[in-house]
């Protein structure tokens, strides 16, 4: 028998014909067996309810041996008035979305690289679940290996069941800045250097400045230097024993300075309940004493917590690399002596994007002494450093 059109036939070619989604089980096709009317439902899904969108286009860098490297964020917002279970992501070439994928991540991978905003530290460690009208940032990292780096990425976004494809990005691949050592000298360790380690407080410092969101510390690392596992001699309490106090700090390229500060304290190292700052922590002291370079092109890099009374240069001051212009101290918000060091596209600390940069030559050790030279390679977090003699 002929199948016979009813007026739920006709409205669903129209809504289609008028380019609007039709909700899953919302409209059935009639059909007429053995003249009996029965309904059969019609699967139609409705949209993934996320806004996805990348906070700042990802740029490609060498690390770790030559391998091509890009760190950036994904932001998903869920539109819909229930909770949304982020199940998976995967990374795709946008020229070539159907092939395989550059890099997925699920399960306990997906969690650790998830902050729910909002969430309590208990909530962090479970599957990420997005509540309604909340927001997820994850932090993705990609590691290529000779292969020809995509001009874009676009993501599928795995939502319980349901996938999505969006966050579309450009990637940059822009020549970056080729950099000599801020330091000298051997047993230096990149604390908090750019890795996926979910407590990593550069990587995941995600900050609001003038409205806006942005992570300035995004390739910034710690600098200490570390002898047999430790960072001092003596009495850890005191910042002179550590070993990497009033080190050299050292120019990183032909730059001109645009800002310095001298005149802070050093604090008295201690973490957690056991700090207490010289000065009230602020965002104007967060730094501390600081040395900030115009690099050129917009970028600026930043050398924060410096010894007081060590700084040699002031506005103005044209430097060459390798020139001295400061040492390591614990002034700012150090919790012990370091130096901090970001390259970013804002003459303001702690706002604009963290960009990566290449040191030129430097000599990377590992565990077991075996020592490796890296040409234009930017440093990994934990990574130990032997730095070449200034030029």
């Amino acid at each position: 028998m002929r199948r016979s059109v009813g007026v739920t036939d006709l409205l669903c070619t129209l809504m289609l014909s008028m380019g609007v989604t039709v909700p899953t089980l919302a409209v059935a096709q009639i059909h007429s067996t053995g003249g009996v009317l029965t309904a059969a439902p019609v699967v139609r899904d409705w949209p993934v309810e996320v806004w996805a969108r990348v906070g700042f286009e990802p740029t490609w860098f060498h690390a770790d041996g030559g391998d091509s490297k890009t760190l950036y964020e994904v932001y998903l917002t869920n539109f819909s008035d229930s909770p949304m279970p982020l199940t998976g992501i995967e990374v795709h070439d946008a020229a070539q979305p159907k092939a395989k994928a550059l890099a997925t991540f699920t399960g306990s991978a997906l969690t650790s690289m998830t902050k729910i905003l909002g969430s309590s530290a208990s909530e962090k460690r479970t599957a990420p679940v997005i509540p309604a009208g909340g927001t997820a940032i994850v932090f993705i990292s990609v590691n290529l290996q000779g292969t020809e780096l995509p001009e874009q990425l676009i993501h599928r976004i795995s939502i319980g069941r349901t996938a999505t494809d969006g966050a579309r990005t450009q990637v940059s691949h822009a020549k970056l800045l080729v950099l000599d050592s801020p330091l000298e000298g051997k047993d230096w360790v990149a604390l908090d250097g750019p890795n996926e380690d979910p407590e990593n407080h550069h990587r995941r410092g995600a900050s609001i400045m003038d409205a806006e969101v942005g992570i300035s510390r995004r390739f910034a690392i710690d600098w200490q230097q570390q002898i047999h596992g430790s960072a001092f001699k003596s009495d850890e309490h005191n910042y002179r024993a550590y070993y990497c106090y009033g080190r050299p700090v050292l120019a990183v390229a032909d730059a001109v300075v645009v800002a310095s500060r001298d005149g802070m304290p050093d604090n008295p190292p201690g973490h957690g309940d056991a700090f207490h700052p010289a000065l009230p922590e602020t965002m104007d002291v967060v730094p501390g004493n600081a040395i900030i370079l115009d690099l050129g092109g917009g970028l600026y890099a930043h050398y924060d917590h410096l010894k007081p009374g060590s700084v040699k240069v002031r506005a103005g001051d044209r430097v060459r690399p390798g020139q001295l212009i400061a040492q390591v101290g614990a002034s700012g918000d150090a919790r012990e002596p370091h130096l901090h060091f970001e390259v970013t596209n804002s003459i303001t600390p702690s706002k604009g994007e963290g960009l990566p940069y290449l040191l030129r030559s430097y000599t990377a050790v590992q565990p077991d002494g075996t020592e490796t030279r890296r040409q234009r390679e930017l440093p990994t977090g934990g990574m130990t450093v032997k730095f070449d003699e200034p030029r």
